[in-house]
């Protein structure tokens, strides 16, 4: 009996480790599946910018303050208002701060990828910035998504007037181990002035924040970052300058 008894334990303390080690094994294989997304594939098929004459059905609205040095007050001229009786508008005097609220229509960024998720696990790309920094050494423009592109729309410079999209930017799901096709309408973030395309070399650089999702509960966030150059040639220069779209295909962009 009692060796009946041992050889239960022992087939029991079998059966436990094999538990154990293919759990195990599978924890491992997921933990490490977790780190692939960053290094998944990120391929940039074209990224085409905008003119304002052609987002006439984006609209975007700006806020500006002028505020008086200390102690004193604004210009009367800066506001005036209608005299309750008619007429000529009435300067305001005394005023320390004011905010102009205008709207208009931005320059917009769109940008053509597919996206690869080797991992086991679902991924959610919560945010994504597109940057470009100007050739002059000028200021680091960054644009933030506002729409899906319209996926039937043609990506070249035939693309009419009014950037087409389908739907407002919302967070991207990929599924495990697929790859997704995706155009995305970026517009200026609110402190970033784009002033057009001029002659030379451009860095870019794409940063996503994303988290891998389970089933029950959510990753933790990370985020990467895709970097790449392409330079500003004299067509595209007088294109934008034009008011045509100007598109920079995959074979001028290079790998920073």
């Amino acid at each position: 009996m009692v060796d009946v008894f041992s050889d239960l334990g022992v087939f029991l303390g079998l059966i436990a480790s094999i538990i154990i080690i293919i759990g195990g094994s599978i924890a491992g294989y997921v933990y490490l599946s977790r780190l692939r997304f960053a290094g998944g594939k990120w391929n940039i098929r074209s990224v085409g910018f905008y003119p304002p004459s052609l987002t006439k059905n984006i609209k975007i609205e700006r806020t500006d303050w002028q505020q008086a040095l200390p102690g004193e007050t604004l210009p009367p001229d800066t506001l005036s208002i209608a005299h309750p009786e008619g007429g000529e508008f009435v300067p305001v005097g005394g005023l320390t701060r004011i905010a102009l609220t205008r709207t208009e229509n931005p320059p917009a960024v769109a940008l053509h990828f597919v996206v690869t998720n080797p991992s086991v696990i679902p991924v959610a790309i919560k945010e994504i910035t597109f940057a470009i920094q100007r050739p002059d050494g000028g200021g680091r423009c960054e644009f933030g998504p506002a729409f899906f592109g319209k996926k039937d729309a043609p990506d070249d410079s035939r693309v009419a007037a009014g950037l087409p999209f389908d739907e407002f930017w919302g967070p991207i799901l990929i599924q495990p181990s697929t790859s997704s096709e995706h155009r995305l309408v970026f517009v200026p973030k609110l402190d970033n002035a784009f002033d057009g395309l001029t002659a030379g070399e451009y860095d870019c650089s794409v940063e996503l924040k994303f988290e891998r999702l389970f089933k029950f509960r959510k990753g933790k966030e990370k985020s990467r970052r895709i970097r790449f150059k392409f330079d500003g040639e004299k067509e595209m220069v007088a294109n934008w300058k034009h008011d045509k779209p100007v598109l920079v295909p995959y074979g001028l962009l290079r790998d920073d």
